[in-house]
């Protein structure tokens, strides 16, 4: 009988980590089973086979029902998540497991549930995107061995969607999602996020921030868009017309945001968020994952934070693919320099076949069940 491993999702950033892994898994001889619940099972929907978590079904359940002979589980914002008590159960019972993780920042924070202890319900190995995440939890103590790079499996989505989005075009995706710009005008999409995270205090306004907005909001994600609407007012009085989108990320709501949202020329919520990028001539945000997905379109980006040490939680910041300013004059600078026509389509990042690496690590997990 071959190999089956048990995938357990909930928030939509991991979600991303199954995409394309059943078709690995079963060209290496071994089963995939994912479970995704809350917005991971909204992200995934009409792309991955999944199930719903049993109304009360626990982790010893879900383990006995399904019985795997690996486990891997999305890391969650939510310290109570059943993904780490499944990781605690499988262990109890002899099945390794793994977790994935879809980006560089708060690694402290992502296996520590309701604890202080960074390790505390980690997997077995830990699957990462990129190297500079496999150092930040060796840095936390995880032996060297159980943190693997194997890219992301989002990032091998994004490659297969560009040479269909090649073949429609620019101006026929365009024309269709923003039929309202003005001939001429430079498309720049906000690629918003939500204002808290592993860590709260530091997506809420600070002495160490850099940006302030117009100081009535404290959080990250409103200071960073006013800053963008001002500077954004002033780059195109003397220039080309810029048409501002607001890109909803899938945990933001219309109420957060409030009055902001009658100040940009298109809120986009659902939908594909590629087509809206690829479709912009500007694709801006702060450090969401979705500016790397834009790089990998090819198309220019720009993270404006509002503290310069978050340069460092986005890996195409630190590959010097996407551009990171920090204070009003140099937003304003990279603003006018799209309004002149100066910004350069995005260089090549990552290396695909993410989800084949994946599925490697998982069926060499599989043989270590005990």
């Amino acid at each position: 009988m071959s190999a089956k491993v048990l995938a357990f999702v909930e928030d939509p950033g991991a979600a991303n980590g199954v995409l394309g892994l059943d078709a690995e898994l079963t060209a290496r001889g071994a089963r995939l089973v994912v479970v995704a619940i809350d917005r991971a099972a909204a992200s995934l929907a009409d792309r991955v086979t999944f199930e719903g978590a049993t109304p009360g079904e626990g982790a010893e359940a879900l383990l006995a029902r399904h019985a795997p002979d690996a486990l891997l589980v999305g890391t969650s914002e939510n310290p109570e998540t059943l993904g780490l008590a499944l990781v605690d159960a499988a262990r109890a019972r002899g099945v390794p497991s793994a977790g994935f993780v879809d980006a560089f920042p708060n690694a402290a924070y992502r296996f520590r549930g309701a604890t202080d202890d960074p390790l505390a319900h980690c997997p077995d190995v830990v699957l990462v995107p990129d190297a500079w995440t496999r150092d930040a939890f060796v840095a936390l103590g995880l032996a060297a061995e159980r943190a693997i790079v194997t890219g992301h499996p989002m990032y091998d989505a994004v490659l297969a969607k560009k040479a269909a989005l090649d073949a429609l075009g620019v101006t026929c995706i365009r024309t269709r999602l923003f039929p309202d710009a003005p001939p001429g005008a430079r498309v720049v999409t906000f690629c918003a996020e939500i204002s808290t995270g592993f860590d709260a205090a530091q997506f809420r306004r600070s002495d160490a921030y850099t940006l302030h907005g117009r100081g009535g909001r404290d959080g990250r994600t409103e200071i960073v868009l006013e800053e963008l609407l001002d500077a954004a007012a002033a780059a195109q009085a003397g220039g080309a017309p810029l048409y501002l989108v607001l890109r909803m990320h899938p945990k933001n709501t219309r109420e957060e945001l409030g009055a902001l949202l009658d100040e940009v020329d298109l809120v986009s919520a659902g939908g594909d968020p590629h087509e809206v990028v690829y479709a912009s001539d500007l694709a801006c945000g702060m450090t969401t994952t979705l500016l790397v997905e834009a790089s990998l379109l090819g198309k220019p980006t720009l993270a404006i934070v509002p503290r310069a040490l978050e340069a460092e939680w986005l890996p195409t910041i630190r590959a010097g693919v996407t551009p990171c300013v920090s204070t009003r004059d140099a937003l304003a600078r990279e603003l006018s320099r799209l309004v002149a026509g100066e910004v350069a389509a995005a260089a090549p990042f990552a290396e695909p076949g993410a989800a084949g690496r994946l599925a490697d690590a998982l069926v060499s997990l599989t043989r270590r069940k005990r």
